[in-house]
């Protein structure tokens, strides 16, 4: 019994993590969407945030990416994880 209840709190640790993740990607995609266009025109005509001559908008978009190819690994490792201890757990258990 214990043991169930302990799996349920890591799934729902899981759970707030990622929820917090996505709270950082959504706040970030609200800062950049706030900062200002700069007066002159960008050099490139796509509108990008990795091509922008802004360096705040180039800044804030290589951060974004990498927390989200985290996310995505974070994720992928804990459903590996997860299912191992479920896979493991019942074979041992019926030992």
């Amino acid at each position: 019994m214990r043991k169930s209840i302990r799996a349920i709190e890591v799934c729902v640790d899981l759970v707030l993590v990622i929820i917090g993740f996505v709270a950082v990607l959504f706040l970030g995609y609200l800062i950049l969407s706030a900062i200002k266009k700069p007066s002159k025109k960008d050099t490139y005509s796509y509108k990008g945030w990795l091509t922008s001559d802004s360096f705040w908008k180039r800044a804030f978009g290589c951060l974004l990416y990498q927390t989200a190819a985290v996310v995505v690994l974070y994720a992928a490792f804990m459903v590996v994880a997860l299912l191992s201890v479920v896979v493991l757990g019942f074979f041992v258990g019926n030992l």
